[in-house]
C-alpha cells in the first residue's frame, strides 16, 4: 500500500505568495498526498485565497490566534495523517514532476529522514533586492546519487560548529517519517521544542542517530522574498520596519511558553547554538560542544547587526558561558578576535565557484508571469521525468545533464 505523504505549508500574512505556492503542491499527480495549509491567524485575504481551491487533498487549518512558528509546526504535526511529513514555506514551491523521485526513495528505502538539493527562486518585487525571476541549476545537484549519511560524522561536525558539507536531516525542504517523530517526542508530549523548529529537528536527528539519506536532485524550490524571515533577519533595511518578519518572529517566540534554554537575541547564528543547547538538555546529552568553536562561529557573523546588537549578543554569551563553565573559551575567542575567513571556507567558496562553471541560470517567466509557480513549471520541463536515483552512485548523471542543458535552450538565460 502506498505511503501517505503530508505536504505542510504553514502561512501567515502572505496570501499573494501562498496562492502560487499552493498551486505547485496541488499540481502533483498523486492521490496519496494531503496538502495541509495552516493559517496562522492571518488578517490579509489568505482565507479567500484558500477558499478558491477545490481539491479533496487540501486540508485548511487555522490556529485561531497568532502563534509562534514552533507552535504552528506542532499544530500541523497534530493534524497531519501522513506516513511522511514534508514542510515548505508559503513562498516556496514543490516541483510536481519530481515528486515521483521522492516517492520512489521513501517507498524503496523507508529512511527516518530525507533531504535533497534545493534550487532558489527570487521573487520579482520592488522590495526584494536579490537576483530575481530565475533559477540556477548546477550539474552537481542534479541526477545525483542517493547517499546514506554517516551520522557520526555529522555529529562531530555539529559539535564543532562546522557546517561545511553538513549533509544533515531537515524537516524544512526535507522530510521525516512519522514513526521517527513519534519516537522522539519530549516528556512534555511535544515534538518541536525549540524556537526554530527546522533546526530543532536537524539537531535532534543528528544527536539521536537518525537513519538519514541525502538525494542530489531537487524536489522543492526555495522562494526568497522580502517576506522571508531569513532575509529579514539579515537585512538592515527590512529590520527598520516594525512589522517585518524578523520582528514578528521574535515577538511570537517571546509569547511561546516553550522556549530555548538560552536566548541570544537577534543573532541568527546564535539561534543555531541556542537550539543545540535545548536539544542537548531534552535528550540528556552529556557530550559538550566545542564552546570556543561555537562562540567563534556566532561572533564572526555581524551581517545586518548594529554595534549595539553585537554587544548585546556578547553580553548574553557571557551570561551563558558563566552558567555552563565556558568563560575561558569565550575569553579566548574575544582576545583572538572572531574572523570568518579560513582555508576551509575559502576552499568551499572555490568549489562553489567551480560548480557554477557547470551550471546555468534560466529566466522563469511563462506567458508574462514570473512566480514560484512558473519557476516550478520551467524547472520541471528542464529536468524531465523518469529519473530513478541509485544508492551511492550516479552513472547516468552526465547524460541526464546533457539532456537538461538541451531542454533549457528555449528559455532565456540570466547572468
Amino acid at each position: 500500500m502506498p505511503k501517505k505523504i503530508s505536504i505542510i505549508i504553514p502561512t501567515r500574512e502572505r496570501a499573494f505568495y501562498l496562492h502560487y505556492s499552493l498551486q505547485t503542491a496541488l499540481a502533483i499527480d498523486d492521490p496519496d498526498i494531503e496538502v495541509i495549509v495552516s493559517n496562522n491567524a492571518s488578517t490579509d485575504d489568505t482565507a479567500e485565497v484558500l477558499a478558491a481551491f477545490d481539491d479533496p487533498r487540501l486540508k485548511v487549518l487555522n490556529t485561531g490566534t497568532r502563534v509562534s512558528m514552533r507552535h504552528n509546526f506542532e499544530f500541523c504535526l497534530a493534524e497531519a495523517s501522513g506516513d511522511y511529513l514534508l514542510y515548505i514555506g508559503d513562498d516556496d514551491a514543490m516541483i510536481p514532476g519530481q515528486f515521483p523521485v521522492f516517492r520512489h526513495v521513501v517507498e524503496t528505502h523507508a529512511p527516518d529522514s530525507l533531504s535533497w538539493s534545493i534550487p532558489t527562486f527570487g521573487w520579482v518585487s520592488d522590495d526584494y533586492t536579490g537576483k530575481a525571476g530565475g533559477v540556477r541549476l548546477e550539474k552537481r545537484f542534479l541526477y545525483g546519487a542517493l547517499d546514506p549519511i554517516e551520522m557520526g560524522l555529522m555529529r562531530r561536525k555539529l559539535m564543532a560548529a562546522d557546517f561545511e558539507e553538513f549533509r544533515a536531516p531537515t524537516i524544512y525542504h526535507g522530510a521525516a517519517s512519522r514513526a521517527f517523530m513519534e519516537r522522539h517526542r519530549a516528556p512534555n508530549g511535544l515534538f518541536f521544542n525549540g524556537t526554530s523548529p527546522d533546526l530543532y529537528f536537524t539537531y535532534l536527528a543528528v544527536l539521536s542517530g537518525a537513519r538519514h539519506m541525502d538525494l542530489r536532485h531537487p524536489v522543492t524550490i526555495s522562494g526568497k522574498s522580502a517576506a522571508s524571515t531569513g532575509a529579514a533577519h539579515n537585512s538592515k533595511a527590512i529590520k527598520k520596519n516594525a512589522v517585518n518578519p524578523a520582528t514578528r518572529f521574535a515577538q511570537e517566540n517571546q509569547a511561546d511558553p516553550v522556549r530555548d534554554v538560552v536566548d541570544l537575541g537577534t543573532s541568527v547564528r546564535g539561534a543555531f547554538f541556542q537550539v543545540l543547547e535545548t536539544v542537548r538538555e531534552i535528550l540528556g546529552e552529556e557530550e559538550r560542544p566545542d564552546y570556543a568553536a561555537w562562540f567563534r562561529f556566532i561572533l564572526a557573523d555581524r551581517k545586518g547587526h548594529s554595534a549595539a546588537e553585537h554587544d548585546d549578543v556578547v553580553a548574553r554569551l557571557r551570561a551563558y558561558a558563566t552558567q555552563c563553565g565556558a568563560e575561558g573559551a569565550l575569553d579566548q575567542v574575544l582576545r583572538a578576535g572572531a574572523g570568518d575567513v579560513s582555508r576551509k571556507r575559502l576552499a568551499a567558496r572555490w568549489a562553489k565557484a567551480k560548480s557554477k562553471l557547470q551550471s546555468f541560470r534560466v529566466k522563469t517567466e511563462i506567458d508574462g508571469e514570473n512566480t514560484v509557480l512558473s519557476a516550478a513549471e520551467v524547472v520541471d520541463m528542464i529536468l524531465g521525468d523518469g529519473f530513478v536515483p541509485q544508492l551511492g552512485a550516479a552513472p547516468e548523471q552526465s547524460s541526464c545533464w546533457r539532456g537538461a542543458v538541451q531542454r533549457s535552450k528555449p528559455f532565456p538565460k540570466q547572468f
